[in-house]
């Protein structure tokens, strides 16, 4: 199962929560792949998951080292800024380039925009559906 993963999970997984811990440890454990953007200079999200200290830091260690686990996607399809938060929308890039429809996340940017999302066939799955799908 391909997985984009918006680094708000990752920021609670390190604050503490243990739904978004249990949601990154299944997607790791039961090889499972994570999408991000291939850039010449380096994936945004790989940068932008590495950011994060403590707990998600050591999963990134984790997936990082497996290569396999990584889906690089070439970004070729843009769209407008539906998001109204350009930071954000590459991950709305990856899920247009890819064969996963599905954006992990309750970033406030995603939930007040999910319509927007709709439209373009994505979907966003919170904590407790990624956990029920990761497993």
């Amino acid at each position: 199962m391909l997985f984009v993963i918006d680094t708000w999970v990752l920021g609670r997984a390190s604050d503490g929560n243990i739904l978004a811990r249990k949601v990154l440890m299944n997607v790791y454990n039961n090889n499972h792949k994570i999408c991000v953007d291939k850039a010449e200079t380096g994936s945004k999200i790989l940068k932008e998951y590495k950011s994060i200290k403590g707990f998600s830091l050591m999963w990134y260690k984790y997936i990082t080292t497996r290569k396999k686990k990584i889906k690089k996607i070439i970004i070729k399809n843009k769209c407008k800024n539906i998001l109204r938060h350009r930071k954000d929308m590459k991950f709305v890039y990856v899920c247009l380039n890819c064969k996963c429809k599905d954006i992990v996340s309750e970033h406030y940017h995603f939930v007040k925009n999910e319509d927007q999302l709709k439209c373009f066939s994505i979907d966003l799955r919170d904590l407790n559906t990624a956990l029920v799908m990761s497993q």
